[in-house]
């Protein structure tokens, strides 16, 4: 999960045209940092869903590094100001016996823990921790 940090402030302070091109740079970023097999989706306001078919927890490491490094690279600018963007990322873990719903919801503790972090920075919900 991708999660555009601080996007009530950027749409209470320039508004929704603004949130809305955020979104879009946001977008943009994230699909330029996955692999063409890999799938990226606006999972509701100003969140996405990444998913990585056939990777190991190391290539999401690597993919959640560098959408944390590329989104915040690029800021946007909006009637003459300049808007930094910065995302947290939480990566969840696939497990076959996991139902969709318990896999968004690893993924969303590791992003709460991203947050919780600071921001502009990723975390990953581990199985192996959690049993």
């Amino acid at each position: 999960m991708v999660d555009i940090d601080n996007f009530k402030t950027i749409n209470d302070t320039y508004g929704h045209h603004a949130g809305d091109a955020a979104i879009k740079k946001v977008s943009t970023k994230i699909q330029a940092c996955i692999r063409k097999i890999d799938i990226a989706a606006r999972y509701g306001g100003d969140e996405f869903a990444v998913i990585l078919p056939s990777s190991t927890m190391e290539d999401a490491k690597t993919v959640a590094e560098r959408i944390v490094k590329e989104v915040s690279s690029t800021p946007i600018m909006w009637d003459m100001n300049k808007i930094q963007l910065s995302v947290s990322v939480g990566v969840g873990q696939f497990d076959s016996n996991m139902s969709p719903e318990e896999i968004t919801r690893c993924s969303d503790k590791a992003l709460y823990e991203a947050k919780l972090a600071g921001k502009n920075t990723f975390r990953i919900f581990e199985l192996s921790k959690q049993n």
